[in-house]
């Protein structure tokens, strides 16, 4: 029995103007195929599951909920309905369906919009929480379009992931960091990006306020060095004069009286 378990119910389902909001991905892996003459060519193959309800086989999907992204719904998924984990790495596109079983009150005519996305299958769990009525199947693409049981899967995989393909299966979603038992970065991880995220995005001065910073440093800068530039003027100034006076009289000091009428009187050594 697998300890992980599914979830249930709709208490948390999203819903968007009449839309039962919907996650899934095609899983996908790369197989080595010896071709004539020995050389070996990477071949791919889909994974799909048996549709408890009818013939035909289907793509992991369900609800997307209130406590997730789309892309954490398609991941929690595949692990409960496939037994899959790996990479989302390109998003297929939305896919809209009617389906009877998902009518209610928020979607009286069973109106769903499904997220689809190409999901690089890393890991098979021997033990996951619909193993007991989910059978897996590695199809190449022409079989699993032949076995598609819903006509919006089979256009997933035909325009969505095909035209990906023909355009050399670039990734184009970002590698995320994920738990075994969930989606979401472990504890520890967010901790250490918080810290690194305070080291190197601190919040900067505005331009502004660091220009004027700047310019009343500068202001004082000039002020300094203008008032040092005229003190050594006026020095040299007095300097001058003073030589000029005293080279006059040979030498001679030259006193004055403190009274105003009296005219300079040399003082003889």
């Amino acid at each position: 029995m697998s300890e992980l378990v599914a979830r249930t119910g709709r208490q948390q389902q999203r819903y968007e103007d009449g839309y039962r909001l919907i996650a899934g991905c095609i899983p996908f892996k790369y197989s080595n195929v010896e071709e004539n003459g020995g050389e070996k060519s990477k071949k791919i193959e889909v994974l799909m599951i048996n549709s408890t309800s009818g013939p035909g086989l289907l793509f992991p999907k369900g609800g997307w909920e209130n406590d997730e992204t789309a892309e954490e719904a398609a991941l929690r998924e595949a692990m409960e309905e496939a037994g899959v984990r790996g990479d989302l790495v390109h998003f297929l596109g939305y896919y809209p369906f009617k389906s009877k079983t998902l009518q209610d009150e928020f979607s009286p005519e069973g109106l769903c919009k499904a997220a689809m996305y190409a999901l690089l299958v890393k890991e098979e769990l021997e033990s996951w929480p619909e193993k007991s009525h989910r059978q897996r199947s590695w199809l190449t693409i022409p079989e699993a379009i032949e076995c598609c049981r819903h006509a919006w899967m089979r256009e997933a995989l035909e325009k969505g992931f095909l035209n990906w393909y023909a355009d050399c299966m670039i990734h184009t979603l970002p590698k995320k960091d994920v738990l075994k038992d969930g989606c979401k970065p472990s504890l520890m991880k967010q901790k250490n990006w918080l810290k690194l995220k305070q080291i190197c995005f601190q919040p900067k001065a505005k331009p502004s306020q660091a220009k004027k910073k700047y310019s009343g440093r500068l202001l004082i800068s000039a002020l300094a060095t203008g008032g040092a530039l005229l003190l050594v003027a006026l020095m040299c100034f007095w300097g001058c004069y003073l030589y000029k006076r005293l080279g006059k009289n040979d030498g001679k000091v030259l006193g004055m009286d403190i009274t105003r009428d009296t005219d300079l009187i040399p003082m003889h050594e």
